[in-house]
């Protein structure tokens, strides 16, 4: 197998089903649109966040409706919601230890594609710990409208790597590596491969820095040695987002693994299991081996 060239504009991205819209009640939730686990959070964080913090929901309340759209499509009904947090620790940017949060969803999804116009939408629920990626508005700070939430595990990461965004969302992603909660390591593994990759485009740009340069080369050494770990996670998906991911970073998972990948029987995959698991999206491993075979071209 050849050596693989990086190019951090260029990435391999998974290719998703049909989005399934199941609204639940109990906790204000929409789990279609952005609130999946795919995320660019080195991206989101650089350039597309004024505040990114890791939060622990306390309540979550309704604050009424609006309509959005207009000349360029059909007009939705909104229900706007403010979700009350604690914040945990603060990524980028300044915030108060308690935060309020303001988000939307469709209240009527019924359009004639089924999808919903314009935006990907997150929702926040009572209870959970996630990094929420924030943009100032007049009223406070609400989320992304695109790619707005990560999963985590909950307890407390000691930002050990260095004060970035970039170093404290890897000091957060490698403890939710060992995460039992398969959503969570999923997207730590994907979101390694992002900032893994972010760091080696960096290199060239602060080569002359010699404390930094090496704080990035052992956050990247760290990022590799994590991936190859999960490059043999018993989890199928879990397993074939790392090898993507060690591509990115210019770590050659070997020859076998991405064979193994290729050879996959379709039979071995559960699509309703995966349905269920990763957050009410079709997840098809096929759509995986063919970014690998282009990567191995």
């Amino acid at each position: 197998m050849r050596c693989i060239p990086f190019s951090y504009g260029i990435y391999l991205f998974v290719t998703f089903g049909a989005f399934l819209f199941l609204p639940l009640q109990d906790t204000f939730a929409y789990p279609s649109g952005s609130n999946g686990w795919h995320l660019n959070s080195a991206l989101q964080a650089e350039h597309n966040a004024d505040l990114v913090c890791k939060v622990q929901i306390i309540s979550v309340s309704r604050e009424g409706q609006y309509r959005d759209g207009g000349m360029d499509g059909p007009v939705s009904v909104m229900t706007r919601m403010t979700a009350h947090s604690k914040v945990l620790s603060v990524i980028k940017g300044k915030c108060p230890d308690v935060l309020d949060i303001g988000f939307s969803y469709p209240t009527d999804i019924s359009n004639e594609s089924g999808i919903i116009p314009f935006h990907d939408y997150t929702n926040l629920s009572r209870g959970e710990v996630c990094i929420v990626f924030l943009k100032k508005s007049e009223s406070g700070f609400v989320l992304n409208r695109i790619r707005s939430k990560a999963r985590i595990q909950p307890e407390i990461v000691d930002y050990n790597l260095g004060n970035t965004p970039i170093f404290r969302l890897i000091d957060e992603f490698l403890v939710s590596c060992s995460s039992d909660d398969e959503l969570v390591k999923l997207q730590a593994v994907d979101e390694l491969g992002y900032l893994g990759a972010k760091i080696i485009h960096d290199f060239r740009t602060f080569k002359g820095d010699k404390e930094l340069f090496q704080t990035m080369v052992s956050a990247l050494v760290k990022v590799k040695m994590a991936l190859s770990k999960t490059n043999s996670c018993s989890n199928l998906v879990v397993r074939n987002v790392s090898i993507i991911s060690s591509f990115k970073v210019d770590d050659s998972p070997g020859i076998k693994l991405p064979l193994d990948l290729l050879s996959l029987d379709p039979a071995e995959f559960d699509q309703k299991s995966s349905i269920k698991k990763y957050d009410g999206r079709p997840f098809d491993p096929m759509e995986l081996s063919i970014k690998i075979k282009e990567v191995l071209q």
